[in-house]
């Protein structure tokens, strides 16, 4: 039977009744956050278990008391909010939203919202890979997406196929634990939690998920695809990669057009573009030099055309990128 109380109790991450341990133990586990005390102080007892299954981290989320969350927005990751028991409350652009058991809170990358959480909330947070989320949602598409992936903040589970599927995985974790310590195990849960996420929650691009589609994307194109994901700062030649999926350069060529609308050089070039793009926006390290050492990392010599890629992406110079 699955313990709805700590549904993550084998993964035990910290205890903490002090509210500054809290806020390191927080920072160190997940990401920072600004953590205060709304109720009753003698009833904080945070309890954090989670696990990382490679795209994805899995955290359950228990203050004890009342207190209020404003988490630090910058943030490579999409965070889900999934309230299993008690109350709450979200103030996201002026608006504040009330949560229950079941409700959804999907935070896009460097969004700013604040929490307010009752005495006894109980949550599941599923942090995932921004990179990941895009690319499953490219090869359920056929196509490279255009836009960044955005989706509608509070949602509400009408349906409980969302809940069926949180409550699966989590089940699968504590009652077949051999799953998770394979690589293949942790990818199938990914998987699974990243499609249902992405069909089941509104988003911007989830009229084009619906439409009835009859293309499939083959074996070797699947693994020419993560093949490059894998090798971006190293991107192989069409020799290389016609190898490595035992094809021919000219199929592979034939599958990237009908499938993904590109050529694997222009796709390679897209998903390195992404790729530098997430850097520079992580970055820390604003000297000079530092721009030129990360194009480096991933190969980039010709700085002048790749500038121009860039700008005709995201409508500024990766300079500008750097310094926000």
């Amino acid at each position: 039977m699955l313990n709805v109380t700590r549904p993550l109790n084998r993964h035990p991450l910290f205890k903490s009744h002090n509210i500054d341990e809290a806020h390191e133990l927080v920072a160190k586990h997940v990401k920072p956050h600004s953590i205060q005390i709304a109720g009753k102080e003698s009833a904080l007892n945070v309890q954090f278990d989670g696990l990382n299954l490679g795209d994805i981290s899995l955290f359950h989320v228990y203050y004890g008391a009342a207190v209020r969350v404003n988490p630090h927005s910058e943030s490579e990751s999409f965070f889900i909010q999934y309230t299993l028991s008690g109350d709450g409350k979200v103030q996201h652009q002026g608006k504040e939203i009330n949560t229950q058991s079941s409700d959804t809170v999907v935070v896009s990358p460097s969004l700013q919202y604040q929490m307010q959480l009752e005495e006894q909330c109980s949550r599941i947070a599923i942090e995932i890979n921004k990179q990941a989320l895009e690319k499953q949602l490219s090869m359920a598409l056929g196509a490279e997406i255009e836009q960044p992936l955005e989706f509608e903040f509070h949602q509400q589970d009408n349906q409980g196929s969302w809940k069926n599927t949180i409550n699966y995985a989590l089940q699968q974790i504590e009652l077949a634990p051999q799953l998770i310590e394979s690589k293949a195990g942790k990818k199938a849960l990914s998987d699974l939690l990243i499609a249902q996420l992405l069909q089941t929650q509104r988003h911007n691009y989830q009229q084009a998920l619906q439409q009835p589609g009859d293309i499939m994307m083959p074996t070797h194109l699947r693994k020419a695809v993560d093949f490059i994901q894998d090798n971006i700062s190293n991107p192989p030649s069409m020799i290389e990669l016609a190898a490595y999926c035992n094809t021919s350069v000219r199929t592979l060529q034939r599958s990237f057009s009908r499938c993904l609308n590109d050529t694997p050089l222009a796709y390679i070039r897209k998903q390195r573009l992404s790729a530098i793009h997430s850097v520079l926006l992580a970055t820390k390290d604003k000297e000079a030099g530092q721009l030129t050492r990360i194009l480096l990392d991933y190969g980039i010599t010709d700085f002048g055309r790749f500038a121009h890629y860039y700008r005709q992406r995201y409508g500024c110079k990766p300079s500008d990128t750097l310094k926000k």
